[in-house]
């Protein structure tokens, strides 16, 4: 679920939101969510696989009938949708921007999502569920090997609140918070 779930446009909406958000954000992502999959895995996608269901389609026409088995897969075809147009856009202005490849980077959006239909129409679920188990063990190593990397340059929490602080005075007291909201007030 965690591989399924994380492509390009989460690392660019997470680094955004944290910085305006704070650390919050990065306490929702990682304990909140990461907990939310645990036990949706062990208490609803298990009980499901077992009984013979492999959708939440399926398990919306067992409880409710063929019409909301219809109506729960156009949503999921329209959420979808729109999730492959922002992960395409998000690689689109990554590979145009930050690599520079202008107009050429939508031929590069274009072959990888020709390749992956591909893969995908040939192998089925099963191609699907190998590369989301390989993504999981290649993403967990990379984010932790990319923490400690970060963790030890910065110097802890202290080396970021130091170089937060020296880029803007603010910045520590509007990003390294977790519990509370950041809230201004003005006279008027």
């Amino acid at each position: 679920m965690y591989a399924t779930v994380i492509d390009s446009s989460d690392l660019v909406a997470d680094s955004g939101w944290t910085y305006s958000a704070g650390f919050r954000v990065f306490v929702v992502n990682w304990v909140g969510t990461t907990s939310g999959w645990i036990l949706a895995a062990f208490f609803i996608v298990l009980p499901m696989y077992r009984v013979g269901m492999y959708t939440n389609a399926e398990y919306l026409e067992a409880c409710y009938g063929v019409s909301a088995r219809v109506i729960g897969a156009l949503v999921q075809v329209q959420y979808r949708t729109s999730i492959v147009a922002t992960i395409s856009m998000t690689m689109y202005l990554t590979l145009s921007i930050v690599c520079g490849w202008g107009e050429g980077a939508w031929w590069a959006v274009a072959a990888i999502s020709i390749l992956a239909t591909i893969y995908t129409a040939c192998g089925g679920l099963s191609s699907v569920a190998v590369t989301d188990a390989l993504q999981f063990g290649v993403m967990s190593i990379a984010a932790l090997i990319l923490w400690s990397v970060v963790w030890n340059t910065v110097g802890g929490v202290g080396g970021i609140r130091e170089k937060l602080a020296a880029h803007d005075p603010e910045l520590p007291g509007q990003m390294l918070h977790i519990g509370h909201d950041h809230v201004e007030q003005e006279d008027v």
